[in-house]
């Protein structure tokens, strides 16, 4: 059975879910407040590689990272099995995991319209690995007055994301593993970049860990503000 989503209500199988119910919606900010990118999440709860969630999978999924103090599993659990069997399709489950479409975009164009730029050239630097790129827009979205205001320098894919919260990018470098990270350093000898914002995946190996751990190295030479999963 398919999975579809529109007006942020998901359908599945003759069911209906809304993507704003408070369950839902304490378990996207539990994931967000840990720094937990969904995909990492997802990946760890079918353990029986079925397609299907159990309770004792989610239940001990969340006890692991923490979250039973911000959720009830019982209750969100019941949100998305739909069939009342026992098991919830991880197709479902990753759906219930997505925003509602108007809380980023509409409150960055709000933003954009009242505030002006900070008086200074100098840029802010946002990098994030792919299954951190989630928690890297949840983190632009509630400091939108701040990343409005400012020039923005990132790596391909990440400006790319940026690009649905209507945020400019002033300069565009390429993809981490492609060099950019090692551009992003050059920037930073030149004096032209305040801070930098760099969302990394500990969990997953990286093809250009030098250029990640050298850039971290530059920071610190020339005094720039770094931040690691702020």
């Amino acid at each position: 059975m398919d999975v579809t989503i529109s007006d942020n209500m998901i359908e599945f199988g003759g069911h209906t879910i809304d993507l704003n119910h408070i369950e839902l919606r304490k378990l996207r900010a539990a994931l967000r407040n840990k720094w937990i990118a969904n995909e990492r999440f997802v990946s760890y709860l079918d353990m029986t590689g079925d397609g299907y969630i159990d309770y004792e999978e989610f239940y001990d999924l969340t006890n692991q990272f923490g979250l039973q103090k911000a959720i009830s599993c019982d209750d969100v659990f019941q949100v998305m099995d739909v069939f009342n069997d026992g098991d919830i399709p991880l197709a479902l489950f990753e759906k219930c995991l997505e925003p509602p479409v108007e809380t980023v975009v509409p409150q960055a164009k709000h933003v954009r319209e009242k505030e002006e730029p900070y008086p200074t050239d100098l840029m802010v630097g946002l990098v994030a690995h792919n299954n951190m790129k989630p928690a890297m827009m949840q983190f632009v979205s509630d400091n939108i007055k701040f990343f409005c205001r400012v020039k923005l320098i990132t790596t391909g894919s990440t400006g790319r994301s940026l690009s649905s919260m209507n945020l400019d990018v002033e300069q565009l470098v390429a993809s981490g593993p492609l060099g950019g990270d090692q551009e992003i350093g050059g920037y930073i000898t030149q004096g032209k970049i305040a801070a930098i914002f760099f969302f990394t995946d500990p969990l997953s190996a990286h093809p250009h860990s030098p250029d990640i751990e050298a850039l971290n190295r530059i920071c610190c030479v020339h005094d720039c503000m770094f931040a690691n999963n702020p």
